[in-house]
């Protein structure tokens, strides 16, 4: 059966970006505007992905009837037809409306557009819209930690120190400490020890750990 993940509603929202895809290696993406004046009444224009911006690239096909979801081609219209843009879109009208048999097309599919999770940028190629990522940014790999800025340890008394390490070299790989180690920072802090105390001596000894000298 093929897959359907958008319906007549998400067509005739308003502001609809989709992609319908033949399951063969061929799509095309497509926006439907809904747009309402005095003179013309309430109709919704059709325009399909014709350049490399996804949000501006868009060219002109016609307007869809909204009660029958068909296309109707106009004077404006750069396509005819027989034209492939044409085509796509009244085969994905179609398949909505259930006048074509979904289960004789089972690879193909009609999806939303979606945005990157890393950029914001948005998503209309099948692989990129169900991986929820672009092929940019997913070369790129995940996203580094931002590290915080080291300091130095300044106690309740006001005086500056530089923690010895060498307590934690034996820590497991990550640097989690266990419950000894917790205890043994705190003792040296005293019962007058504020909690910035404590958590800046903590934050200091993972910055050494992680090769990010204090000075």
């Amino acid at each position: 059966m093929a897959r359907l993940e958008i319906t007549r509603d998400y067509i005739l929202a308003g502001n609809a970006t989709f992609t319908a895809h033949n399951g063969a290696g061929n799509w095309y993406t497509f926006k439907v505007t809904r747009k309402e004046s005095a003179q013309y009444g309430l109709n919704y224009f059709a325009s399909f992905l014709s350049g490399q911006d996804n949000e501006s690239d868009f060219t002109y096909l016609g307007v869809i009837d909204p009660e029958y979801l068909r296309l109707r081609i106009t004077r404006k219209s750069r396509q005819h037809e027989g034209s492939t843009p044409v085509r796509a879109l009244t085969w994905a009208l179609d398949m909505l409306s259930g006048r074509v048999d979904g289960s004789k097309c089972p690879a193909a599919e009609i999806l939303p557009s979606t945005r990157c999770c890393r950029c914001g940028r948005k998503l209309t190629t099948p692989d990129s819209v169900k991986a929820g990522i672009g092929p940019e940014c997913a070369g790129r790999g995940a996203v580094a930690p931002v590290r915080p800025a080291a300091r130095v340890v300044t106690n309740s008394s006001g005086e500056t120190s530089y923690p010895a390490m060498e307590r934690h070299s034996e820590r497991p790989a990550g640097g989690s400490p266990d419950v000894a180690s917790l205890e043994e920072d705190l003792t040296q802090f005293g019962p007058e020890a504020s909690i910035e105390d404590v958590a800046q001596k903590l934050l200091n000894n993972r910055l050494t750990e992680l090769g990010i000298h204090v000075e």
